[in-house]
């Protein structure tokens, strides 16, 4: 079985660095996505969304964006070993439960605008 794995880190930051709310005006961006070509599956397990950058909807853009382009190529998306927190928000979105508080599938009924 031929596992692909590829990872993506955006992140930016000012120069000015000396108060203590700057980490407030620097963020970054990172999502690993996890290819399983044999089963027609891509598992999402890291996002990573912080800084200037959170709150914003663009953790569920990309996500919405990965799905797409799985739904082009018959693969099935899932999220992996995620925070509760994220579980249950998924959960409130229509994710579909595979394993218990572990694995979601996202599903044409998931909310992610």
């Amino acid at each position: 079985m031929r596992i692909w794995s590829l990872s993506i880190k955006r992140s930016f930051k000012q120069l000015n660095e000396k108060k203590d709310d700057d980490w407030k005006k620097t963020g970054c961006i990172m999502m690993r996505i996890m290819f399983v070509h044999e089963a027609n599956r891509v598992t999402i397990p890291n996002i990573l969304v912080n800084g200037i950058f959170s709150h914003q909807g663009i953790g569920k853009k990309m996500i919405s964006l990965v799905f797409n382009v799985c739904k082009l190529f018959g693969y099935r998306l899932f999220l992996v070993d995620m925070v509760e927190s994220f579980y249950k928000r998924m959960l409130n979105r229509g994710a579909a439960v595979i394993v218990d508080y572990d694995i979601v599938e996202i599903t044409d009924n998931t909310t992610l605008d």
